[in-house]
């Protein structure tokens, strides 16, 4: 009867650590921003949900565009940009990121770290297509305006890999009534055909007050 029961407790111990390590693998790394989301919604259930504004969802440039509420008064922002997120983890969250905010719009800043992290223009636009096209199917009066990837000093290298995911963007745009294209490319390089220095932080891939001054600008006539 011992033996018989250390072989239940070894066995049971086997199943649970099987477990754990296939709930790893199936969260992969976009593990790591649950604490992210999970902020959110604690915000939320301590504040008032703003129902049918502007959502605003994507990576870093949105994330620490903190006070992107005062650069566009009268309007409802909602701001839940997370960290270097890539579209994969947009779709991981989806559900917790979109659906209590009932959107009228969605604006979506991502992709930047999807090319940086070698995936190609096209697997990166497959991917943000299909979140956009989630969200119409469960928002179906609501519009989407996905943003162009923004030029950087840091990753000026990957330029050429950027621009075809964003022309890829701009076409599908034109082809579907509920999704714009706000192209924040042009708007950013200067004489030289080269990102503007003062537009940026220390880091080069971060945008400073002037940077976002110039996004207030392209985003207003977009926004409801």
């Amino acid at each position: 009867m011992k033996h018989r029961k250390n072989f239940q407790t070894w066995a049971i111990t086997f199943l649970m650590a099987v477990a754990i390590q296939v709930s790893a693998q199936n969260n992969g790394p976009v593990s790591k921003w649950e604490k992210s989301i999970a902020s959110f919604e604690q915000h939320d259930q301590k504040n008032s949900i703003q129902k049918g504004g502007n959502l605003f969802i994507g990576s870093s440039s949105f994330t620490i565009w903190r006070d992107v509420q005062e650069y566009f008064p009268g309007r409802k922002i909602t701001n839940r940009g997370f960290g270097g997120s890539q579209t994969s983890d947009l779709w991981q969250f989806r559900d917790r990121l979109i659906l209590p905010y009932e959107p009228s719009q969605v604006i979506i800043y991502v992709g930047e770290n999807d090319i940086a992290a070698e995936e190609s223009p096209r697997q990166v636009v497959g991917e943000g297509i299909e979140l956009i096209e989630w969200v119409i199917s469960n928002f179906p009066e609501a519009r989407v305006a996905f943003v162009s990837m923004k030029p950087s000093l840091k990753r000026w290298h990957l330029k050429d890999q950027m621009q075809e995911a964003n022309k890829k963007y701009e076409k599908y745009a034109r082809k579907n009534d509920n999704v714009n294209y706000i192209n924040v490319w042009d708007a950013m390089l200067g004489d030289d055909g080269t990102p503007r220095k003062d537009i940026f932080l220390e880091d080069g891939l971060h945008m400073n007050k002037n940077g976002y001054a110039i996004w207030q600008s392209i985003f207003d006539p977009f926004l409801k």
